[in-house]
C-alpha cells in the first residue's frame, strides 16, 4: 500500500478511532499508532521510511484531516513534563514526497502540549496523571481560551494571570499579599 490517493487518504482519517482530534488534524502518540489497528498504519510507516534525514526522531504524529499531508512531532519530556515543548517536527506531503524540517530547540517561545491524555491510548499507565494535571488546568480556568495557549510564553501568562505558578508541573496557587 505504498501508493494512496487523497481521497483514499482522507476516508482512512475518518475511521481513526483514538488520539487527540481537532477540526484540522488526529494527534497520536507513537505508542498509540504503533499499537493503534488502523489501515493507514502501513502506509505511513512506509512514508516514515521514506525520509531521507537519518537524524529524524518523532513521538507525536499528526495526521491532517483536510490535507494530504502529515507532520512527526518531537516532544522529548512529553512523559516527564507536564506541558511538554516541541523540539522538532517533521512536514510530508504525501503528494509528492517533499518535507521540510524546523527546530525549535532554542526557541524562546516552542509550541506546548496540552491535555497529554488524548495523545495515548485509554489504558495506558499514565492516563491517570495526565488527566489530573488537565483537570487541575480546567478548574483553573486555563482552558477557557484554547486558541492562546499553544505557545510557552502566552502559557506562563495566563497561568500567572490566574494567580498560579507551575511547580514540579503542577499548578500552585499564588500566596496573595494581604
Amino acid at each position: 500500500m505504498s501508493r494512496l490517493s487523497e481521497k483514499e487518504y482522507l476516508s482512512m482519517v475518518g475511521k481513526i478511532v483514538n488520539g487527540k482530534r481537532l477540526p484540522d488534524a488526529i494527534y497520536l502518540h507513537k505508542s498509540a499508532f504503533e499499537n493503534e489497528d488502523f489501515q493507514m498504519r502501513d502506509f505511513l510507516s512506509a512514508r516514515i521510511s521514506s525520509i531521507k534525514e537519518k537524524e529524524f526522531t518523532w513521538n507525536i504524529i499528526k495526521i491532517f484531516r483536510r490535507e494530504f499531508k502529515i507532520s512527526f512531532l518531537y516532544y522529548p519530556d512529553f512523559f516527564s513534563s507536564a506541558y511538554p515543548e516541541l523540539h522538532s517536527s517533521v512536514v510530508l506531503d504525501l503528494a509528492d514526497g517533499t518535507y521540510h524540517k524546523r527546530n525549535y530547540e532554542n526557541s524562546p517561545n516552542p509550541p506546548i502540549l496540552h491535555r497529554k491524555e488524548t495523545f495515548i491510548l485509554p489504558d495506558h499507565p499514565s492516563v491517570s496523571l495526565f488527566r489530573e494535571v488537565t483537570r487541575e488546568g480546567e478548574l483553573a480556568g486555563l482552558y477557557n481560551d484554547v486558541k492562546s495557549i499553544g505557545f510557552r510564553k502566552n502559557w506562563q501568562n495566563l497561568i500567572a494571570s490566574k494567580g498560579y505558578e507551575l511547580v514540579n508541573g503542577r499548578l500552585v496557587r499564588l500566596m496573595k499579599n494581604e
